[in-house]
């Protein structure tokens, strides 16, 4: 089975070199859409392949990765930002799940994300009201099948923001609803949060955790994103 993950990069190269230290730890090729010197230089090192743009309007940053997929052999295509860092036990999990189910549609309900700054986690325990079972926007997996069924339109070109909606839309409308995968805290895969200190205004408060890594990443990423 083929998975292929698409990822924009902008600036903040000290993320990426953990982000790109993961992905060859778990032997996940990557098409790298880069809009600075910097992670075009880490791109051209690491990805499978390297795409330049600007990074505005993020919508089309994203959809320029997804049309790039129609020339690559592939049986699933991941969908992850450049701070998303995802454990081999996530892609052990998401080929069992297809195994078992033959799932073409996958995310996780929930989300966690850690302060780059503090080493501190916060989760998102996921979309309530009219969201409620729609997957968070990292992480999701899309067959090549799903893509070609919806002609491979899965952001909107024109925005900067709020783009992870449009795609479980076009699915819902053919039909197909997303498998959920509740992780809890267990880490199969967290985002890397730099400009905002999740924990700032909530010390002490049960919305706070440690997380154990260890046996989820390598010990290189784990000294990486430990490293004051």
């Amino acid at each position: 089975m083929k998975i292929i993950a698409v990822t924009p990069f902008y600036l903040r190269p000290h993320i990426s070199k953990i982000f790109w230290q993961n992905c060859n730890d778990i032997n996940l090729d990557v098409i790298a859409l880069v809009s600075d010197y910097d992670n075009k230089i880490l791109a051209e090192k690491n990805a499978y392949k390297t795409i330049e743009l600007q990074n505005n309007p993020l919508g089309l940053k994203w959809q320029t990765g997804i049309e790039a997929l129609k020339e690559i052999e592939f049986d699933y295509c991941l969908i992850i930002g450049s701070d998303d860092i995802t454990s081999f036990k996530c892609i052990d999990l998401y080929k069992k799940i297809i195994k078992e189910t033959n799932s073409e549609y996958i995310g996780f309900q929930d989300a966690l994300a850690m302060d780059f700054k503090t080493k501190k986690f916060r989760r998102f325990k996921g979309y309530e009201g009219f969201r409620s079972g729609e997957s968070i926007g990292a992480n999701r997996l899309i067959s090549k099948r799903l893509l070609e069924l919806i002609n491979y339109k899965v952001f909107p070109v024109g925005r900067h923001k709020f783009m992870d909606r449009p795609l479980t839309e076009a699915l819902k409308k053919q039909g197909i609803e997303n498998t959920l995968i509740k992780q809890g805290l267990k880490p199969y895969r967290f985002g890397l949060k730099t400009k905002l200190t999740i924990s700032k205004n909530y010390h002490g408060s049960p919305f706070i955790y440690n997380v154990n890594l260890k046996g989820w990443y390598s010990e290189e990423v784990i000294k990486m994103l430990l490293e004051k």
